[in-house]
């Protein structure tokens, strides 16, 4: 019997970004016949925000599509932590949600998958634009409300207030 695990993203807060929250939206897909018990966020204030995904970890190419799919197929939109595939082959699961930076809203979609012995992370919006080694990005569309999202290892990302100019 497939077992789920708790796994933990986190979303850590740097260079003037005082809140981020995540709103999970009850979307989500996951590999056939593994268990999904929800989404849980914890918001550890000035520090960061947490996103537990209580599912297990089985990786498909039809997670991975959803994904993917999120985006239009555009991996300029995609990112993701150490490891991988700019553009995964397959997710253990996937969910979408508001993420909210500043009182900036984005809809993202973010995804679990599998390099080496670690689960890795990966984050998609139509909002984001990719830096070419997709490890990070800036997601909004103006110098008030762009943020830069970098890669922190296997489990996390950091947010800063971006300083481009658009």
């Amino acid at each position: 019997m497939a077992k789920a695990h708790d796994n933990h993203l986190h979303i850590h807060r740097k260079d003037n970004v005082t809140s981020s929250e995540f709103d999970y939206n009850d979307a989500y897909n996951i590999t056939k016949g593994q268990p999904f018990n929800g989404v849980t966020v914890g918001n550890i204030t000035g520090q960061m925000t947490d996103i537990d995904v209580n599912a297990g970890r089985k990786g498909s190419k039809e997670v991975a599509q959803w994904y993917i799919d999120s985006v239009g197929r555009d991996s300029t939109h995609m990112i993701h932590t150490m490891g991988g595939d700019a553009v995964p082959e397959k997710l253990n699961f996937a969910i979408k949600g508001t993420l909210t930076i500043n009182g900036n809203a984005f809809e993202v979609c973010i995804g679990q998958g599998h390099h080496g012995d670690n689960n890795n992370w990966h984050l998609a919006s139509q909002a984001l634009k990719a830096d070419a080694n997709n490890k990070s990005g800036t997601i909004g569309n103006s110098l008030t409300n762009s943020f830069r999202i970098t890669q922190t290892g296997t489990y996390g990302f950091n947010l800063s207030q971006s300083k481009e100019k658009k």
